[in-house]
């Protein structure tokens, strides 16, 4: 009976088959591994691997150490050609994973999950029935192995296939409609409406309080409807209204949307309703909050703890990523004061604003909101005689 090692690659006694079949075999295995490459390349055009990226990576190590085997066996004594053969089986193995991950496991292909049994015959080959339980065990093991790693990307490989099907169409409509928690009566937008064609216009429309707002899009030119008139984005960026010409110029449609959202998502679950939602990057959070920072320039932005929205991060976590954001942006430290409650953050911008000033405090837990309000009724009375307070915009 003889024992393999850990690894596989020494016994204690010699296999059945003699070392000039043993030779044959392991050259056999490097024959073979080429169609399989070209298998797999194939394979990658019917089912989009989740990074082709990878999968190139992968192909060029098989390939490495393939080529590495023709040469080892070549110049192999007999003795050593048996371990040779383990190895490169072995890391045949590991090539084998690698592929499966890349591809997003049993919805690839079940050509896939078959190329397996040419390995086990393989060790079989090399080590009968011993080479059949370490070929099973290690398929148990690395099976366990990629159901963990891939549960997460299987997600994100969902909403990456949705987005290309969706671009991949010569045009398509939407429905989008805007949530705030605890909304009231402040802001009221509609559903945005719109319709898109590749490489051609995209046109949308919503409501605004009692305003109907339409958006036209082609190419790098953009417009926008308000009151029954048109106004292009270039037009818009010589006025007050700098912010919204911005906001035009930077408009994705809804694929292209996603697309930029997948790539800052650190990691997606899908819940009921068939509803995906996942916590953004720290990197992602900080490129969001510059993007904000340069299309609207504001003079102050309070930064402030979101106490019952954590997301999983630690407490001040959020707020000094969004601040480190905003200082890249380019906004002086004096502009991006940090506060760790919304009340807090709701009397600073107060207390630094002007007659004249419009102040934006996107207040969301309904007890501070009601704070907030009665702070704002007590500034009203006990200013009531001096020239007009602030336009304030309370989103509830």
């Amino acid at each position: 009976m003889r024992t393999l090692s850990l690894l596989g690659l020494d016994a204690a006694e010699r296999p059945r088959l003699n070392a000039a079949s043993l030779r044959r075999l392991a050259r056999l295995g490097t024959v073979v591994r080429w169609p399989g490459l070209l298998f797999a390349a194939i394979l990658s055009l019917a089912v989009r691997p989740i990074s082709p990226i990878g999968l190139a990576l992968v192909l060029i190590w098989v390939a490495s150490y393939n080529a590495w085997g023709m040469i080892a066996i070549s110049r192999a004594d007999d003795e050593s050609i048996l371990r040779i053969g383990r190895a490169l089986t072995l890391l045949d193995t590991l090539s084998y994973f690698l592929v499966l991950f890349v591809f997003g496991g049993v919805g690839a292909s079940t050509s896939i999950y078959a190329a397996y049994i040419l390995l086990i015959v393989w060790m079989v080959a090399y080590d009968g029935a011993e080479g059949a339980m370490l070929g099973v065990g290690i398929f148990v093991v690395g099976m366990i192995t990629h159901s963990l790693l891939a549960a997460e990307a299987d997600s994100k490989s969902d909403v990456q296939q949705a987005i290309r099907k969706l671009s991949g169409k010569p045009n398509y409509s939407w429905t989008s409609t805007p949530k705030t928690e605890g909304a009231g009566q402040n802001w009221r937008q509609g559903p945005t409406e719109g319709k898109t064609e590749k490489g051609g216009y995209t046109y949308a429309a919503f409501t605004f309080n009692d305003t109907e707002v339409e958006l036209a899009f082609h190419g790098d030119k953009s417009a926008i409807k308000r009151s029954g008139e048109w106004e292009s984005a270039d037009e818009l960026e010589g006025g007050n209204n700098a912010w919204i010409g911005r906001r035009l110029k930077a408009f994705k449609p809804p694929a292209g949307e996603a697309e930029d959202l997948l790539g800052k998502a650190k990691s997606l679950k899908k819940e009921d309703g068939g509803i995906y939602s996942g916590g953004l990057t720290e990197e992602g959070v900080k490129e969001l909050f510059s993007r904000i920072a340069a299309e609207f320039n504001p003079d102050l932005v309070v930064v402030k703890e979101n106490e019952g929205h954590l997301r999983g991060r630690e407490p001040g976590e959020v707020p000094r990523i969004i601040r480190t954001a905003l200082l890249r942006a380019g906004l002086p430290e004096s502009a991006v004061p940090l506060r760790m409650t919304e009340v807090e953050a709701a009397r600073c911008a107060l207390d630094w604003s002007r007659p004249g000033d419009v102040v934006l405090l996107l207040v969301h837990s309904a007890a501070a909101r009601a704070e907030v309000l009665a702070m704002l009724e007590e500034r009203r009375q006990a200013e009531s005689s001096d020239p007009p307070s602030p336009t304030v915009n309370l989103r509830q």
